[in-house]
């Protein structure tokens, strides 16, 4: 997928649940400045090819394969590639994105008499509950 500055992210293990961690893939090609940004909550990443470093408000990071660094949420940083690319194993212990109780593949893909059971209606569960045998 389309990342910043020329980078390009791949979803490796998705949030089951909204809201859930994530494992991405983030790819920097040779030659980038990334723009600094920062994360709602920290980061963990482990380069796994490649080099270059990434800048800290108050530091400078080298990176190289078998590296493994933590951003702590807002902090300020980017990445930067000279002759090689980079690339980065990265878990997002939260993400803003994937299935919900009320939106998910199971139920939007359910049909009763031509309509899907997705939203308010008097097939959905309401509450979840064990069964007893």
């Amino acid at each position: 997928m389309k990342y910043i500055d020329g980078c390009s992210d791949t979803l490796l293990l998705s949030a089951p649940i909204k809201g859930d961690p994530c494992l991405n893939y983030l790819y920097i090609p040779p030659g980038v400045n990334q723009t600094a940004h920062t994360h709602p909550s920290a980061r963990v990443g482990c380069i796994i090819d490649g080099g270059g470093y990434c800048r800290l408000e108050n530091k400078t990071i080298d990176l190289i394969p078998g590296e493994v660094f933590v951003l702590p949420a807002d902090e300020l940083h980017s990445f930067h590639t000279s002759g090689q690319p980079l690339r980065v194993i990265v878990y997002h212990p939260d993400s803003d994105f994937g299935p919900t109780d009320e939106v998910h593949p199971m139920v939007n893909r359910t049909i009763v008499d031509n309509k899907s059971v997705a939203g308010e209606n008097k097939y959905r569960t309401r509450t979840i509950s064990e069964l007893v045998e």
